[in-house]
């Protein structure tokens, strides 16, 4: 995961911060609830697996997971929330 940079985009000879493992603080793209297994949206930012029932059984979509959120995250998209990255 990169760490954002308050909007801006590292250049060439900046430093960033890569996380592979543990928590990380993330733009969110959508409603996300604290617990929820989330994945890499449009843009970079995360969102949550999408979930689908078949025959009474919840699913979640055959995505590469990022992490768990470890908050609740805002339903406007310009929000950051943790997550403890654990890619799966």
């Amino acid at each position: 995961v990169l760490v954002p940079r308050d909007g801006e985009a590292a250049g060439p000879g900046d430093f960033v911060s890569v996380i592979i493992y543990g928590p990380a603080e993330v733009a969110v793209a959508s409603l996300i609830a604290a617990g929820e297994r989330v994945t890499v949206a449009e843009g970079g930012s995360v969102r949550a697996l999408r979930r689908v029932e078949v025959d009474g059984v919840q699913l979640a979509e055959a995505a590469p997971s990022l992490g768990v959120a470890l908050e609740d995250g805002d339903s406007d998209g310009n929000g950051r929330i943790w997550v403890m990255v654990n890619p799966q």
